[in-house]
């Protein structure tokens, strides 16, 4: 088994796009780790789209809403990471560090990384 750990992390810039539920990244974000001590680093370039966090409407009132500040940075990342066919087990891991890393606490964040593999495996 792999160890990752996440080094460095930019805070998105991101601009609502109006009529839709896309939001746009004004800079390039990176988001920089390691994989068993060999540095990776990955930049979400300037333009690039998002729809936040996946987190189904009905559980909003329980996990917390797609754009919320603290779920914003690994959503940017995972659909990112999502578009370029990134390896599921190194995606969703480093998505559960960069939450831990904003804040959200360890029982939300392994369950969104349960949640987020579960469904890159399935689909």
């Amino acid at each position: 088994m792999s160890v990752i750990q996440l080094l460095y992390q930019d805070v998105p810039r991101l601009h609502p796009m109006p009529f839709t539920n896309l939001y746009k990244v004004n800079s390039d974000m990176e988001v920089r780790y390691s994989i068993d001590k060999v540095t990776k680093s990955v930049v979400i370039t300037k333009g690039f789209l998002t729809d936040g966090a996946s987190i189904p409407r009905v559980l909003w009132s329980v996990v917390g809403s797609p754009y919320q500040p603290r779920f914003i940075a690994a959503a940017v990342y995972h659909d990112w990471a999502c578009k370029h066919s990134f390896n599921v087990a190194e995606m969703s891991e480093v998505f559960r560090l960069i939450l831990k890393s904003s804040n959200v606490s360890s029982l939300r964040a392994n369950a969104m990384h349960k949640a987020v593999y579960a469904f890159k495996t399935i689909f």
